[in-house]
């Protein structure tokens, strides 16, 4: 019996052992693999320190899967905190108020000069000097401009000036009555205590204006372009402003009775404890902010712009008894 040997099964190898050998596997794939600090890999089977990792990346990829995917976002867009959704009504916007002039930007020291008697003064410019008591009245110059300069007590009355033009400027108790300023420009000028009665700025820009205390009745800015102007306790009685653009203005406690606002564009300012009696072209005014008692002061001008009529209490209507 030459092949006996050969057809004997081994020990523990039989069709029973197969299986439980599968059923292991399948028990062995279905149990959550240890964590790997539970592993040591200086003691543990070869077959630990390899199976244990795979086992670790190959649930985690599962878990991947089956988590929902999380929404992409810009690294602001996490770091930031939520955002305030309001369900009623809006903000008060900060646009709205006027933006304040800028100072002059003078050096810390100036030089004194005087202005010579009869000097020329055509394409000529003052730079970082202080003028005092100076006096310009009733000359005709062209392209003069002054610069980082300070006038104090300098006479300007009745001057025609053409290509005039300020920066950086402060003018302390000056006359500029009657002064005729064409095609001229201001920018960071500050005048106070001064006269400009009947000073006239026809088409001129303005930029970065403070005037304050000053008379400057039946002064006109007819067609001008005016933008961070401040006018504080000035007289302004019959001023002309019509056709002007004024962008970031206030009137603080001025007196404006009789001035003219006719077809001037107001964007961001306002008007604040003036006087308004007589005051013509109230319909230029749409833009600008104003106080509830001037608002009531002007309620019988915006009235007759709009032409409102009054209804007479003892007119009776037709047919009433």
């Amino acid at each position: 019996m030459a092949g006996a040997g050969r057809s004997r099964a081994r020990p523990g190898r039989g069709p029973f052992h197969a299986g439980r050998v599968r059923r292991a596997a399948v028990r062995r794939a279905a149990a959550p693999a240890p964590p790997a600090a539970a592993v040591d890999l200086a003691t543990a089977p070869a077959r630990c320190r390899v199976a244990a990792p795979a086992a670790l990346r190959h649930a985690a990829r599962r878990r991947a899967r089956a988590a929902p995917a999380a929404p992409c976002r810009p690294p602001a867009a996490r770091d930031a905190p939520p955002r305030r959704r309001w369900l009623t009504g809006r903000m008060p916007s900060r646009a709205a108020a006027p933006r304040p002039p800028s100072p002059p930007r003078l050096p810390p020291a100036l030089e004194r000069a005087s202005l010579p008697a009869g000097a020329a003064l055509d394409e000529t410019r003052w730079t970082a000097v202080e003028l005092e008591g100076a006096s310009l009245a009733g000359v005709e110059a062209r392209s003069l401009e002054f610069e980082e300069t300070r006038l104090v007590g300098c006479d300007l009355s009745g001057a025609r000036l053409s290509r005039f033009g300020l920066l950086d400027c402060e003018l302390v108790r000056c006359n500029l009555a009657n002064v005729v300023a064409r095609d001229a420009s201001m920018a960071r000028v500050a005048c106070s205590d001064s006269r400009l009665t009947g000073f006239q700025w026809p088409e001129g820009g303005v930029r970065d204006l403070l005037l304050r205390d000053c008379r400057a009745d039946l002064a006109s800015f007819r067609f001008a372009t005016l933008q961070r102007a401040t006018f504080a306790g000035c007289v302004l009685r019959d001023a002309d402003f019509q056709g002007a653009r004024l962008e970031s203005v206030r009137f603080l406690d001025c007196d404006l009775t009789g001035a003219s606002f006719a077809d001037a564009r107001f964007e961001r300012s306002e008007l604040r404890g003036c006087r308004l009696e007589g005051l013509r072209g109230v319909e230029g005014l749409g833009g600008a902010a104003l106080e509830w008692s001037e608002i009531i002061e002007l309620a019988g001008t915006f009235a007759a712009a709009l032409g409102v009529r009054l209804i007479d209490d003892e007119a009776q209507p037709d047919g009433a008894a």
